[in-house]
């Protein structure tokens, strides 16, 4: 392309504020190529905007334009087709694919993907079939990630003797198209699952490491240690062999009060963020010691850090929050609820609970103005909290149109603390979704007199 051409691209994309659309590959265009394909009438369509990205430089005008002008993508169940990576075919092999009749049929709408467009229409055709006539057992593996791998690898995968093993059974799921055929082969030939101990390692999730990183974990010397043991489950291979042994490795399990911390769910952590939790001085603060368990590993550092340094800690009133549960919560939800006005009423701290984690903010103080405005307000209890908002209003209307005590033995009635419809059927002969949606529709009639 000529300097001064090039030159024009620029100026014109600046002009237009899409610069963005730069890239070598639209160098390879002329000029008027160029500005015939940014001036599509279809760009005013909302459905095709997002396809102009610098992908559409592999195409030229006359494919573009064809593949845009489809009828296909009046049909809905084809709009997820719709993204950028579709400028990597062509408008034949679109066309071809968009036509196969298996997408009349709801089996094989999960396959609807964009990653569909990495594969060319015979080969689409061949792996069909492969879920519409091949084994059962196989069918329910061809889904959209199936895209990822190709015919012959898949054919090859499928055709191994292993899958009559029960043993590996169970590893066929989608996740295995992660890998490929002599990963799979090296990875089930392993002489380690004949060993027990590592047979509840064969799980789905392996096929997201390779046959090195599962060699070399298994021949790891801490499985013959007893407090290690407890740690070979699937979610092992979430992380690496280098990482596994590091973690293995800290001295802080020498210390009693980190030793129940190992369980599988460390996994769900690495040892950067591990190390740097189990290095905080609070720990050396006996308030906090009943907080070391391990569902402590799925939260961050940061978020933990932030926890244990809020200043509520030392209100007397706000110790018993101090459970393993608060770590199912971040910084900003344990700070929100520590930070309500309520607490400082005498009325509302037998509510200060564990259980207060569990219930949105929100949730909790519309249920004490509902419970307020009927005057129940000293009987306010964590069941009460977990009702619905709306739910607990219609139920308080309910009880009172029909004469029933909302406040039985000196606490509230039990069906404005139940939280299950299934249970209010059942137990108290109420359908509470009839009597929501009875009232929505008066609501509506009642807006249009």
């Amino acid at each position: 392309m000529l300097a001064k051409e090039k030159k024009q691209i620029e100026s014109y994309l600046k002009r237009v504020n899409r610069e963005d659309l730069i890239c070598n590959r639209l160098f390879e265009r002329d000029y008027d190529e160029v500005i015939k394909i940014l001036e599509m009438d279809e760009w005013k369509n909302p459905k095709f905007k997002k396809l102009l990205t610098s992908n559409i430089w592999r195409g030229n005008y006359i494919d573009i334009n064809d593949i845009l002008k489809l009828n296909y993508w009046n049909d809905k169940k084809f709009e997820c087709l719709l993204t950028p990576s579709i400028w990597s075919s062509n408008c034949e092999n679109v066309k071809k694919i968009l036509q196969l009749k298996e997408w009349n049929q709801k089996e094989f709408e999960e396959l609807l993907t964009p990653t569909i467009w990495l594969k060319d229409y015979k080969e689409v055709k061949q792996i069909l079939r492969i879920k519409k006539y091949g084994d059962k057992k196989f069918q329910k593996i061809i889904t959209a990630n199936v895209w990822s791998s190709n015919y012959k690898k898949i054919i090859q995968i499928l055709q191994m003797t292993e899958w009559n093993d029960e043993r590996f059974e169970k590893l066929l799921t989608p996740t295995i198209w992660k890998s490929d055929y002599e990963e799979i082969r090296s990875i089930l030939n392993m002489k380690e699952w004949n060993d027990p101990k590592y047979k509840n390692l064969l799980s789905p999730v392996i096929w997201g490491t390779s046959y090195e990183n599962i060699k070399k974990v298994l021949q790891m010397n801490e499985w013959h240690i007893e407090e290690f043991k407890c740690l070979l489950t699937p979610a092992i291979w979430n992380s690496s062999y280098e990482e596994i042994t590091e973690i293995l490795k800290m001295h802080e399990w020498h210390d009693e009060r980190f030793q129940k911390l190992l369980t599988p769910t460390i996994w769900n952590s690495n040892r950067k963020n591990i190390r740097k939790i189990l290095s905080l001085k609070e720990w050396d603060d006996k308030k906090f010691e009943k907080i070391l368990s391990p569902n402590i590993w799925i939260n961050n550092y940061e978020n933990i850090e932030k926890i244990l340094k809020m200043e509520e800690w030392n209100d007397d009133k706000f110790q018993g929050l101090l459970t393993p549960t608060i770590w199912h919560s971040n910084y900003e939800e344990v700070k929100n609820k520590l930070e309500m006005e309520i607490w400082s009423d005498d009325k509302y701290k037998h509510l200060l609970t564990a259980t207060i984690f569990s219930i949105k903010r929100e949730q909790i103080l519309k249920n004490i103005e509902i419970l307020s405005n009927y005057g129940l307000e000293e009987y306010v209890s964590q069941s009460s909290l977990r009702v619905k908002s709306n739910t607990l209003e219609v139920l308080i209307e309910y009880l009172s149109e029909n004469n029933i005590s909302l406040v039985v033995n000196n606490r509230l009635n039990p069906i404005l603390c139940c939280c299950s419809n299934k249970r209010l059927k059942e137990t108290y002969h109420i359908n509470i979704q009839e009597i929501l949606e009875s009232r929505e529709q008066n609501d509506r009639l009642s807006r249009h007199i």
